[in-house]
């Protein structure tokens, strides 16, 4: 899950980029993201995404100032994952993401929340994960899927 968190604040500061005008707020930038091949370790169990993904909403708003701060949502849609035993499982849930840059101080922060649920199983994924301006991280993870 970890290289997953990486994949999405790289894929995160690329929206953001690609993004960010002089405007002070841009529309909804929306797309679909293929899971297939991901895999979620829980414990003993290992879940093998075979189809489905998530939906991606990204929102980007830049100040006058050029400020910027983006929010980033993603739902799961269709997503089907097996378990050792070849055994199929949806996951539902939502990935919500948060950012915020200063340009006057190089200030920088993040939120992350994830909330999913493996259907049918007590699996789950909740956390909340904060890069902090001070460039700490504060995370509270407490499903039994962990983040790392």
């Amino acid at each position: 899950m970890r290289s997953r968190l990486a994949a999405l604040t790289a894929m995160s500061v690329l929206a953001l980029a690609l993004s960010a005008s002089p405007a002070l707020a841009s529309p909804a930038v929306h797309g679909y993201m293929d899971l297939t091949g991901e895999n979620v370790a829980c414990g003993a169990t290992t879940y093998t995404v075979v189809s489905g993904g998530f939906f991606e909403t990204d929102h980007v708003t830049t100040s006058a100032s050029g400020n910027v701060s983006a929010i980033e949502t993603l739902v799961t849609r269709n997503l089907v994952a097996e378990n050792q035993n070849h055994q199929a499982f949806s996951i539902v849930g939502v990935e919500r993401f948060g950012l915020s840059d200063n340009v006057s101080t190089g200030g920088h922060q993040e939120t992350w929340v994830f909330k999913m649920r493996v259907v049918g199983t007590g699996d789950s994924i909740n956390a909340l994960v904060r890069f902090l301006p001070t460039g700490g991280v504060s995370s509270f993870d407490i499903g039994s899927c962990p983040l790392a």
